[in-house]
């Protein structure tokens, strides 16, 4: 009987090993391909809200990996234009990572809304009822800024303060050389940045065709002791400071924002020679009457430090024709609400020790009218902000009208009586003066 025996040869381990190698590493690419392609796609911004010209990244997650996909993103008008910021109209295409994530970056406009994002497969028909992979929102935050200055002859009394953002002429104000024109400016909605550090820029035109217009920033204290002394004193300035025309709030809110938190910064020394001289003398002279030049910022929230920087358009002596005096504010606060309170102060003619030389004070511009005006805040515009004053319908500074008794022999007792613009009664060495 013949017996057939099968005889098995045995694998060896050690060749088995490279085999099993490879066969577990394909397994784990299919896994992980898997895992990429079933994973829900999301997509997130870094943050809700948005300032006007701001990027946006939009970072993707949970895509194939090496796909290309099609990112649409919806403005608050409908219209939908690529990222680059020209306006271009259509949309850009990505491609995710090998571990299916993606980073887009996408250019404001100063479209203000709510924007939606959208992920579809690519090439995306345009079809907007297609259901996408992903989508996410976010705003462009509506920053609003309420800028205006106060007109102190609108209203029934003269020294009555109405906030208007239009220019102020012989219709509307009544202001001499050597007072302070206030200034109001409130922002709401403000993004938060970085350690709620942040900046304004800000300028006001210091000569126009040579001559002095807006020489430096006061404080609304200062504007009303300046204007008492130019005998056209304001009725309730810090009282009418929150008047129904502030926006958006009501005046009970800007009242309960400006009892709140504060803080008082110091407007710098000024080195600038002017062709008419040192500036920093004529703010000793001015400082000497008035005090320390200060503006106020209030906010909805604590105030931790602030401080004000200044620089001029131009150098040393080349205050020849337009110039700007540019101002940077910084703050740090958390506050969404911030209200700025500070006057510009129009330059004097004069030879006075805060005068600039006879026929070269802010009365004596003629045709167009100079500016006060915004330009920044944290490095996004904050669009056309600019209070303008008529420097033809501003009056010369007001002179004095004194007199003085004296009478010979020395010590007469006899008196005089005046009537007019001085009324009063002078002994001998008594004097009486009119503003």
């Amino acid at each position: 009987m013949n017996l057939s025996v099968a005889v098995r040869r045995p694998i060896s381990r050690l060749a088995a090993i490279p085999v099993a190698a490879a066969l577990l590493s394909a397994l784990l690419a299919v896994l992980l391909v898997i895992s990429s392609a079933s994973a829900a796609p999301t997509i997130t911004t870094d943050k809700a809200e948005y300032l006007g010209n701001e990027i946006v990244p939009i970072t993707g997650g949970g895509f194939v990996a090496n796909t290309d996909y099609d990112v649409p993103v919806i403005r608050p008008d409908g219209s939908i234009v690529t990222g680059a910021g020209t306006e271009t109209a259509g949309w850009d295409t990505v491609q995710a990572d090998g571990a299916g994530n993606f980073t887009y970056f996408y250019q404001l406009n100063s479209i203000l809304g709510t924007y939606e994002v959208r992920v579809y497969p690519s090439p995306w028909s345009g079809n907007l009822g297609e259901t996408p992979l992903a989508t996410t929102t976010f705003d462009d935050s509506p920053l609003t800024v309420d800028f205006k200055q106060c007109a102190n002859d609108l209203l029934t009394t003269l020294g009555d303060c109405k906030w208007i953002g239009s220019i102020l002429n012989q219709n509307k104000a009544k202001y001499f050389e050597g007072m302070s024109v206030p200034q109001r400016l409130l922002f709401t909605n403000i993004v938060a940045t970085t350690g709620d550090d942040h900046t304004l820029t800000f300028s006001h035109q210091a000569t126009k065709a040579g001559i002095h217009a807006y020489d430096w920033p006061t404080s609304y204290d200062q504007a009303i002791a300046a204007a008492t002394a130019a005998g056209t004193p304001f009725t309730d300035l810090n009282g009418q400071a929150c008047d129904a025309a502030i926006s958006p709030l009501t005046t009970l809110e800007c009242q309960s924002l400006r009892s709140g938190n504060s803080i008082t910064v110091d407007v710098p020394d000024d080195a600038f020679v002017s062709k008419d001289g040192s500036t920093q003398n004529r703010t000793n002279a001015y400082e000497l009457a008035f005090g320390n030049r200060t503006i106020k910022i209030y906010g909805d929230s604590s105030i931790s430090s602030a401080s004000l920087a200044l620089s001029h358009s131009v150098g040393n002596g080349g205050d020849t024709a337009d110039s700007d005096i540019n101002y940077t504010l910084t703050w740090t606060s958390a506050s969404t609400e911030i209200l700025i309170e500070m006057a510009g102060h129009l330059a004097k003619s004069g030879t006075n020790g805060d005068g600039w030389g006879n026929g070269l004070g802010a009365s004596q511009i003629a045709g167009g009218p100079y500016h006060f005006n915004l330009s920044q805040l944290d490095s996004d515009s904050v669009g056309s902000q600019d209070n303008q004053i008529k420097g033809a319908d501003i009056s010369p500074a007001r002179g004095k009208i004194i007199i003085e008794k004296q009478t010979i022999p020395d010590g007469d007792p006899q008196t005089f009586t005046f009537t007019g613009e001085i009324n009063t009664t002078l002994s001998d060495g008594q004097t009486a003066e009119k503003v």
